[in-house]
């Protein structure tokens, strides 16, 4: 039976309660004082994590673990990357009895949590110093959520129309060609203009990303397959479309017009990039991932044990 449910309170609790109430097929209206992800929340910021270590609190652990599908989902839908999946690192000094209930609750739970001593984590989080440290509970999967810039920035975007996307559109291609389009009136380098380029390319470039983000007919024509091609061939292109020009330009005594030369130019230079993506870009990363999966030292990162029992270095273990 369909109930129309009230949820008071627009949290992380509040949220997703009104979501699971409106997938059950229920009328619901979320009510908060101050709005969605507001500064008085006590979880929103940029500060949030999700995590699976809560000791013996093996609610939580679980609660996390069911929860990190629908964040992936979220991250996924919204059109910025809400969840961030770096990991999630725990050190201590020393063996405590909420390291040890962490690791049988994360066994418990199936998760796929490592024990680092402290060799293994210098080797692998060098920017920390891990002097006094002696084990560490390393969470792959977890990470960052941002809480808060997303969905205020999905709120303003719900509200823009039609002719507001296409303004934004048309300033954020205005600002990032308006260097070459000044030059023919004599603003050269050097001038007042001419400093500012890269705080007006800047403020281009953030429109473009929004729009990109947040605009639904935008999005779908970003991700067809032409549009992710030439993604793939952007890096290649950038390195190549210069000299290209500069040849052609020398080649041809640059006396053909303007509307002649750049197609012209624009298709060599995308040859010349998939010539050099093949030849150098693509084998570049290969080579790369290659060398990334190589261990750094003699130690490989133990895994826990999901079939039998679990223990962590012990400090003044022989």
């Amino acid at each position: 039976m369909s109930e129309h449910v009230a949820v008071v309170g627009a949290g992380v609790f509040g949220a997703w309660t009104a979501t699971h109430l409106q997938r059950a097929g229920h009328r619901v209206t979320l009510v908060d004082a101050h709005g969605p992800a507001h500064s008085r929340a006590s979880s929103g910021g940029e500060s949030r994590l999700i995590r699976a270590a809560y000791g013996r609190d093996t609610i939580y652990t679980r609660m996390a673990r069911d929860s990190l599908p629908e964040w992936q989902a979220l991250s996924a839908a919204s059109g910025l990357p809400i969840f961030h999946p770096c990991g999630i690192l725990f050190f201590f000094g020393e063996e405590e009895a909420y390291v040890r209930d962490t690791i049988a609750a994360h066994q418990e739970a199936g998760l796929a949590t490592k024990v680092l001593t402290q060799a293994e984590m210098a080797e692998r989080f060098s920017a920390i110093d891990f002097e006094r440290i002696e084990l560490g509970v390393y969470e792959p999967g977890f990470g960052v959520l941002m809480a808060y810039e997303s969905d205020r920035l999905g709120v303003l975007a719900a509200r823009l129309s039609a002719q507001a996307w296409i303004g934004i559109l048309v300033t954020a291609c205005l600002l990032l060609s308006l260097q070459w389009m000044v030059l023919p009136f004599g603003v050269q380098p050097g001038s007042v203009f001419g400093d500012l380029w890269m705080t007006y390319t800047a403020a281009g470039a953030t429109l473009l990303v929004f729009t990109a983000a947040f605009c639904g007919p935008v999005r779908r024509l970003l991700e067809r397959r032409p549009i992710q091609l030439l993604g793939l061939l952007s890096f290649s292109l950038y390195l190549v479309q210069e000299p290209v020009t500069i040849r052609f330009a020398l080649a041809t005594h640059a006396s053909l017009p303007l509307w002649l030369a750049l197609p012209i130019e624009l298709t060599l230079a995308l040859v010349v990039a998939v010539l050099f993506y093949r030849a150098v870009e693509r084998p570049a990363h290969r080579l790369a991932r290659r060398v990334g999966a190589v261990p750094v030292g003699r130690h490989s990162v133990p895994a826990i044990d999901r079939t039998g029992p679990v223990s962590a270095p012990r400090v003044g273990s022989p």
